[in-house]
């Protein structure tokens, strides 16, 4: 029972995440500019603009479902179980929908796994910021 809020944010950030990527696609001037370069292949740096804005979003959305939990619902356990019960719906998502792909060949394939693979691990990332930040604070105010 103490897990539910944890799993119900894990759903919340699949939304959020769909929702973000959805504006991004439709408002974001990237694709504008991605159509009107001139020669644009595999190899083009522009493709790193790609990877910058899909592993932001991903990040972003993943701090902010985070920081809910971790400031609103400070109650619940902040644990590894809590973090790996919030990422499964959103990993589960994005390799059904992408599958895994793991080929950096070129940059047009870079942009397409690295986010896909920030997108499933996102959660247990920033967790492990949290994590490092606290053990941080804590050994500054032990005085070490």
């Amino acid at each position: 029972m103490k897990y539910i809020p944890a799993m119900v944010l894990g759903l919340m950030v699949v939304g959020l995440s769909s929702v973000a990527f959805s504006f991004a696609a439709s408002y974001s001037p990237l694709l504008s500019y991605l159509i009107a370069v001139d020669g644009l292949n595999s190899n083009s740096p522009e493709w790193l603009l790609v990877v910058l804005q899909d592993s932001a979003i991903a990040l972003l959305s993943a701090v902010a479902i985070v920081f809910i939990y971790r400031r609103l619902l400070s109650q619940f356990p902040f644990n590894w179980l809590a973090i790996i019960l919030m990422q499964l719906p959103l990993s589960l998502l994005v390799i059904s929908v992408n599958g895994l792909p793991i080929d950096f060949a070129n940059l047009y394939e870079l942009s397409k796994s690295l986010p896909t693979l920030i997108n499933a691990i996102a959660i247990v990332m920033i967790y492990l910021v949290f994590k490092l930040i606290n053990n941080k604070q804590a050994t500054v105010n032990s005085g070490l």
